[in-house]
């Protein structure tokens, strides 16, 4: 495909050529990574969902005190959010007939865009006041035995380095996605 901005740029009057083939695989291509990505991530939310609500809901399914169960609710409903959101604005839309193959391709690419863009907003937020409740219930408990500090410190730092990747990997597919989208020519 010729990149329409490099011709613009260089003052170039040569018409840009889309070969629609190479488009329809394109989309093909990138609405099958965006399902097997969703599914990936719907399987980790109900393992998550699973895993916090047995938490939150059997007392001898892990030996947590009081608050740290409210958190560990608060992280499954976090996650029923998260799953719940992915699968309305993070679905690929239904090719529609009578719009063109590019533009079709290029509204999910600018979709995805947006999605994860925005992935602090709607991923990563709904998991913090459980999990803040969630450790500072186990802190609180373990409070003055030996190691407690540390074990809360290492804890906390684990969750900040998840959070920075998960955002570092994110903002990246952003910058690809961005530069995808500037490289398709206009309808």
């Amino acid at each position: 495909m010729t990149d329409a901005r490099k011709l613009w740029t260089q003052g170039s009057t040569a018409p840009v050529l889309v070969d629609p083939k190479e488009v329809a695989e394109r989309a093909v291509a990138f609405r099958r990574k965006v399902r097997w990505s969703n599914l990936l991530e719907y399987v980790a939310g109900v393992f998550v969902i699973g895993v916090f609500t047995l938490c939150a809901c059997l007392p001898d399914f892990v030996n947590l005190p009081p608050v740290s169960r409210i958190g560990a609710a608060l992280i499954a409903l976090g996650g029923v959010f998260v799953l719940t959101y992915l699968a309305l604005r993070g679905t690929p839309a239904n090719v529609r007939p009578e719009v063109s193959t590019l533009a079709w391709h290029r509204a999910e690419l600018e979709r995805r865009h947006a999605l994860v863009s925005s992935v602090v907003r709607w991923y990563l937020a709904p998991f913090w006041p459980g999990t803040a409740i969630f450790v500072a219930g186990i802190a609180v408990h373990k409070a003055g035995r030996a190691g407690a500090t540390r074990s809360a410190v290492m804890v906390i730092l684990f969750m900040v380095a998840t959070n920075a990747l998960i955002v570092w990997v994110n903002r990246r597919a952003a910058r690809k996605l961005a530069a995808e989208i500037e490289a398709l020519p206009r309808d």
